[in-house]
């Protein structure tokens, strides 16, 4: 059996706090870390802005950022996201992505990107909701399920996945 090494991680947050990251962009950026800890292979890491400050923090370097969408004044979203990022890709000539999400988001994130033309592999992350995020869909999973199942309806309607 042939093991499967990433070329790129993608890292897309969940969530957001004012003046202080998130509980769920510190989890998956502390993911992030132990799993280069242990990988003898260091893939770049390009990260949507919140997931980038708190690998900073770790000292963990972001080869690009995802900041804003490309369309001033639209909300930054997973699909533009992903897409800014499979552009990098694309770019670099790297097809196998490592997706590091929350849990709950890891398997739209990977219909997208594989919809974008990546190979990808989302192992689960022990990465909590937090119940203080701005983004109040973010705080739980009674909160989140439910847009999840309707993102991944809209997706599928307008070929996004």
């Amino acid at each position: 059996m042939s093991q499967l090494f990433p070329d790129v991680i993608l890292a897309l947050s969940f969530g957001q706090r004012k003046g202080e990251p998130c509980l769920s962009n510190i989890g998956i950026a502390e993911a992030i870390k132990d799993c280069l800890f242990w990988a003898k292979h260091r893939p770049p890491i390009l990260a949507q802005w919140e997931v980038a400050e708190c690998l900073k923090k770790t000292c963990v370097p972001v080869r690009h950022i995802v900041r804003e969408h490309r369309v001033k004044g639209k909300y930054l979203d997973s699909y533009e996201c992903l897409d800014q990022m499979a552009i990098v890709c694309r770019a670099n000539g790297w097809k196998v992505a490592f997706i590091a999400a929350h849990p709950h988001h890891r398997f739209r994130c990977q219909l997208i990107a594989e919809k974008l033309g990546l190979t990808t592999f989302a192992p689960k992350l022990n990465v909590p909701y937090d119940p203080q995020s701005t983004q109040p869909w973010t705080r739980s999973p009674v909160r989140f399920l439910p847009r999840e199942a309707a993102a991944l309806v809209h997706h599928k309607l307008f070929g996004l996945i």
